[in-house]
């Protein structure tokens, strides 16, 4: 089993080809291509993860 330890960077990367970051897995999304995109999703999870945080 690998242990990732998700970064922002990775998670852009991965967002950009999941299929290609971890080969012959089942995804249900094919990635997102558009770079602003995924840095719009990684701020926003970033934010939330944040707020989840605190709220605790």
């Amino acid at each position: 089993m690998i242990h990732i330890v998700w970064s922002p960077q990775l998670l852009f990367l991965w967002l950009e080809d999941p299929f290609a970051m971890f080969p012959g897995t089942m995804m249900m999304a094919r990635g997102i291509p558009d770079p602003q995109q995924r840095s719009d999703l990684v701020a926003y999870l970033k934010r939330a993860s944040v707020r989840s945080v605190e709220e605790e």
